[in-house]
């Protein structure tokens, strides 16, 4: 699982750790960015979905995800 970061003006999604998008140079840290997580299904399919605008809710959202995937294999 990754969690991802949104750019709010060409809305390309990368890891959070960056501090400017890699496609435009907007400064990630002074703007209010949305928070993705990218998971796979048992199928092998990934699936991203778009979770909160704040970091602690997005990695609840991670953790809860974990347990789901540990539940049902």
């Amino acid at each position: 699982m990754a969690i991802l970061a949104e750019c709010p003006v060409c809305r390309r999604k990368q890891g959070r750790g960056n501090d400017f998008c890699l496609s435009c140079g907007k400064d990630l840290k002074k703007t209010k960015v949305r928070y993705w997580i990218s998971y796979y299904l048992p199928d092998g399919k990934q699936r991203r979905e778009l979770v909160a605008t704040s970091i602690k809710e997005t990695r609840q959202a991670e953790g809860k995800r974990m347990g789901q995937k540990k539940e049902n294999p």
